[in-house]
């Protein structure tokens, strides 16, 4: 079957958010778009509640997928890009369907934060483009988490800028939406931790790739806790996109 669009959702600890997340999903009613929801290594009941609201709903575009270890925000996309990139050739893949066929690859977060139907969005500009390699990303019209997060994304589209002579404003704004063959291409040389995503539309610059923003709101998060959101975190963070812009390839 000829799919045009994989979702990935990373999900960890959301056991509060998961049951508003898929009924966020079930309301779009997209056919063209095939939703997998990652519980990427929770140490809560995230799988237990996702299984149960799943049973509930049946929608056959929506798959849940379970990763033991949390090694990382990039390493639990990579797991679920190579179970979905395998799944033509397997007969028996637990969770997946057969033989789907995707042109784009997209994920986002699973906080509320970035509302799921920016995903459509995405999808939309996707494929009214003739591109080979396009990568299309949400850029925030507004923030609601702070002036640390406002300083943070100014320096590091200024480090951007020196480094490429590119600007990629919002470099960690959500949906990401990208060309199933770049990806492919990319994504294990991307790191395994939330620079994933810088790595991402870095590396797409370098392959040419067509790049699309379009206006997003980042939303205040209502439920749950985010992993960037204490001061050490954000610090963390911005150290580990620091090495990245000056020794990552």
């Amino acid at each position: 079957m000829n799919l045009s669009c994989a979702c990935i959702i990373p999900c960890f600890n959301e056991k509060d958010r998961i049951k508003d997340l898929i009924n966020e999903i079930s309301k779009l009613e997209s056919n063209l778009i095939d939703w997998y929801l990652l519980d990427n290594g929770s140490n809560d009941t995230t799988y237990q509640i996702m299984i149960n609201e799943l049973s509930k709903v049946k929608l056959s575009n929506i798959f849940p997928i379970k990763k033991k270890k949390n090694n990382g925000y990039g390493a639990g996309l990579k797991y679920v890009i190579n179970k979905i990139n395998k799944s033509r050739e397997s007969k028996k893949d637990k969770g997946l369907t057969l033989k789907k066929v995707y042109k784009y690859i997209c994920w986002t977060h699973a906080d509320g934060q970035t509302p799921i139907n920016d995903v459509a969005i995405a999808h939309n500009i996707a494929i009214k483009q003739e591109k080979k390699f396009i990568l299309i990303k949400g850029k925030r019209i507004q923030r609601k988490d702070g002036l640390l997060g406002i300083i943070f994304e100014f320096f590091l589209n200024l480090l951007v800028s020196l480094k490429y002579n590119k600007n990629i404003l919002s470099a960690y704004s959500q949906p990401t939406l990208i060309s199933k063959s770049l990806l492919l291409k990319i994504s294990e040389h991307c790191p395994n931790d939330s620079v994933f995503d810088l790595a991402v539309i870095v590396k797409g610059f370098l392959h040419k790739a067509t790049i699309l923003r379009f206006p997003v709101v980042f939303e205040k998060r209502t439920k749950g806790k985010g992993s960037n959101e204490s001061l050490y975190q954000k610090i963390k963070f911005s150290i580990d996109n620091l090495i990245y812009m000056l020794f990552g390839k």
